[in-house]
């Protein structure tokens, strides 16, 4: 057996291997444990990062609603023209259309009819829009804004068939909706007034 002076002993070369392999064992113990902190390191590191960006995600999102928080309140131009159109809207919508009571569908009548209706609850008064075609082109057609539930028309309608419908209005709000669409039949000549209509109005002059 080979063996070399140590100290006060021997050395054989089997202790030598031995010492070699604790030797090499104890490196590969700190290669591993260095990588397991360079793992940890750049583990910690990114839930660090993580966070960072989380917390400035927030702190956006956080900003943004008080930012519209303080538009919606602080009695804006724009804040205040949002919500009267808001308010306007929920309200047209709830109007209802009167009912038609005369003339009577595909009635003939004279040029300056006498229209009425029968108004429904939490309304004051109507519109009356009058058409010669039934897809009421607003180039053709006559708006007229009455108060209760009847109105003698002043000026004049050409001869010829003319439709009509109504919306419902409460105070200075008009309602979406309309009645169904009625027909009249307008003779010539015979009750026409010599006013001038306005063709959007109907009213005349």
């Amino acid at each position: 057996m080979v063996s070399f002076p140590r100290g006060r002993g021997r050395l054989t070369l089997a202790d030598e291997v031995l010492r070699v392999k604790r030797f090499a064992r104890g490196v590969e113990r700190a290669l591993l444990w260095g990588k397991a902190m360079r793992f940890l390191f750049h583990g910690i590191l990114g839930l660090s990062m993580g966070a960072v960006a989380a917390g400035v995600l927030v702190g956006a999102q956080d900003r943004l609603a008080r930012i519209e928080s303080d538009e919606s309140t602080s009695g804006s131009p724009s804040a205040r023209l949002h919500h009267a159109l808001a308010e306007r809207t929920s309200v047209e919508a709830t109007i209802a259309p009167p009912v038609p009571v005369s003339p009577r569908f595909a009635q003939e009548v004279s040029a300056t009819p006498a229209l009425t209706w029968r108004l429904e609850d939490g309304t004051d008064g109507a519109r009356i829009e009058l058409c010669p075609t039934n897809d009421f082109d607003p180039d053709t057609t006559r708006r007229i804004d009455v108060s209760g539930d009847h109105v003698q028309l002043a000026a004049a309608l050409p001869p010829g068939v003319w439709y009509w419908h109504l919306r419902g209005r409460r105070r200075a709000y008009l309602g979406d909706r309309t009645t169904p669409t009625w027909m009249l039949y307008v003779r010539g000549g015979e009750g026409a007034t010599t006013a001038q209509a306005d063709p959007v109005s109907g009213l005349g002059g």
